[in-house]
């Protein structure tokens, strides 16, 4: 059981439920829709690609030379395609930078949730950023895209603070910040590849 669950944690799929889960019980937060917009855009594509097509504007199979008849692909179904394949790594991006920034919204929501006398209103349960942050590393173990995203933002965050003309306290307080992500992200997740077959591409 525990292995099977091992495996399933690595199976991003599998996360983004996790995570769907904890959102249906919690107070919504508007921008956690904006990664599974994105997603479900490039799934419902490749979907309408490969199966809704083929079913309305069927084409006649093409004999090819000691190989089997296959049907050509619709000029609809190549122009989709090529759509899916120019932009998914940038959409991925995208959803990796706003990842980061919903971090950051429910860290603020539960920091002026629990100081009464500040009037915030998107206050949220002390609960969500560190079920997100947990969330976040393990997109980090199994996401290139959510790797470099954090080593850029940790880029221009450390290049900030580091220039003259940054506030000392800001700099004082980002080397503790750091250390303490670092520690907390250092902590062993043993990489699962998932299982063959799961749905969607590798993001």
């Amino acid at each position: 059981m525990a292995t099977y669950f091992k495996k399933a944690l690595a199976d991003e799929n599998f996360q983004y439920f996790l995570l769907a889960l904890f959102w249906w019980f919690t107070k919504p937060v508007s921008l956690a829709l904006i990664p599974y917009a994105t997603f479900s855009l490039f799934h419902a594509l490749t979907f309408t690609r490969t199966n809704i097509i083929p079913r309305i504007f069927p084409t006649q199979p093409v004999q090819g030379q000691g190989e089997p008849a296959r049907a050509p692909a619709h000029p609809l179904a190549k122009s989709i395609h090529t759509w899916v394949k120019a932009n998914y790594d940038g959409a991925m991006r995208s959803v990796a930078w706003a990842e980061l920034v919903i971090l950051v919204r429910v860290s603020l929501g539960c920091l002026f949730g629990i100081i009464p006398f500040i009037k915030f209103g998107m206050k949220n349960s002390f609960l969500a950023p560190i079920v997100f942050a947990q969330f976040l590393r393990l997109r980090y173990y199994y996401s290139a895209f959510t790797r470099t995203v954090v080593q850029n933002a940790d880029t221009l965050i450390t290049n900030y603070v580091n220039q003259p003309s940054a506030p000392p306290a800001l700099k004082q307080a980002w080397g503790p910040v750091r250390t303490a992500i670092t520690k907390y992200g250092a902590s062993n997740i043993e990489p699962v590849q998932p299982a063959a077959g799961a749905a969607g591409a590798r993001r």
